[in-house]
């Protein structure tokens, strides 16, 4: 689920959040709940130039053994269309 708020035509404040359950049968993860929280912010210069950096916390829990694994990141993207 993705949710912004356009603030003079220009500044995109947003948050996300990624649900992913991952079944019993899937042979590569096994068993699995992970999730995504973001929080960010993108400036568009341009219509074809753009400047995102977003915050996120992680979190994936296997449910074969109880076993969770939990970090947070920052990233930043530039992207240019043409």
């Amino acid at each position: 689920m993705y949710a912004g708020l356009r603030i003079k035509d220009r500044f995109v404040p947003y948050v996300a959040v990624d649900f992913l359950v991952v079944s019993d049968n899937d042979l590569h993860l096994g068993s699995m709940l992970m999730t995504n929280l973001i929080i960010g912010y993108k400036h568009e210069f341009s219509p074809n130039f753009n400047i995102k950096s977003q915050v996120e916390y992680r979190k994936s829990i296997s449910m074969e053994d109880d076993h969770s694994i939990s970090n947070f990141g920052l990233r930043i993207q530039c992207s240019y269309g043409f």
